[in-house]
């Protein structure tokens, strides 16, 4: 599949995935849904732009039945506690970090991304929407209660450090911010880490809590003033080269119901390949794709 249609297999996915979730909700009551999302970057910064348009597409193939209230990383909650906080109700959907988790579920550290793995974006996205990795992150949450709906795959993270180092030999003794499956590893290697959220991270670096840190791609990165506080950048990021963040809903606002076919027709049909069109709108775990009826969940 070339890259450009890969990226917009993907964008589609995510539409369609939040559209059959929420349009069950929408058949039944014939009323405006409303959720709130929080997401997992800072306002302002890249990344939480394209949430901005991702939630207003949302409304757009809805035609405004289903309309989600976007809130900032740590507006509501601290990012590295989002997990807890839907499975709770705080809210209905987050865009989040799976390696925030992985000490929960185990399943998580692979879903985030893997140290020293997949050096291209592309191979990353292949392993979940060729090679079972969609199943095994759905799956995964399912026992939590929630249910992933898609990634955005990137590439790779730097780590800014406020100290030179020129080999991995030169991480042992230091303090660093790590989640997932590189703070393992980094442990391993003689780091000091510390799992803390997003947020934290510039602040940390600045009063020395830190040494050096992983914390978004360079772009965010920059964004957030980490060459302030932390003047040398790492690079390869083999701790991460490259990254999924994942669109997770609460299960529970989803009222089954038949499935309504006109928000289905609205999606871009020439940028979403049959198979997903099938995946997200017909085989959510509730419904059956030959009759469109609920079944048990």
């Amino acid at each position: 599949m070339a890259n450009l249609d890969r990226r917009r297999f993907m964008t589609a996915s995510a539409m369609g995935g939040v559209a059959a979730l929420a349009m069950p909700a929408v058949a039944k009551a014939a009323d405006k849904v409303e959720w709130r999302m929080q997401a997992l970057w800072d306002g302002g910064t890249t990344p939480y732009e394209f949430e901005k348009k991702f939630v207003a597409r949302v409304a757009e193939f809805t035609e405004g039945n289903f309309e989600i209230k976007l809130f900032s990383a740590g507006q509501i909650v601290p990012a590295n506690q989002a997990f807890d906080a839907v499975r709770s109700g705080a809210f209905q959907m987050m865009k989040t970090f799976d390696g925030y988790e992985a000490g929960k579920i185990s399943a998580f550290a692979f879903t985030s991304t893997i140290l020293f793995g997949f050096p291209e974006s592309d191979q990353y996205e292949a392993w979940f929407y060729e090679l079972g990795g969609l199943d095994m992150a759905r799956e995964a949450y399912a026992k939590a209660g929630l249910f992933y709906i898609a990634p955005t795959v990137y590439g790779e993270e730097s780590i800014h450090s406020t100290v030179k180092m020129e080999s991995i030999a030169d991480m042992a003794g230091k303090k660093g911010r790590f989640v997932g499956l590189a703070s393992a590893v980094m442990g391993d290697l003689g780091v000091s880490v510390t799992p803390m959220a997003t947020a934290e991270v510039y602040t940390s670096l600045e009063k020395g809590l830190i040494d050096f840190a992983d914390r978004g791609d360079l772009t965010a990165n920059y964004e957030a003033g980490l060459a302030e506080v932390a003047k040398y950048i790492i690079l390869p990021g083999v701790h991460q080269p490259t990254t999924a963040t994942s669109y997770v809903a609460n299960r529970r606002p989803m009222t089954p119901c038949r499935m309504p076919t006109r928000p289905r027709s609205r999606l871009p049909r020439a940028r979403f390949p049959d198979r997903c069109a099938s995946t997200f709108w017909c085989r959510t775990p509730w419904f059956s794709a030959s009759t469109r009826k609920p079944t048990s969940r």
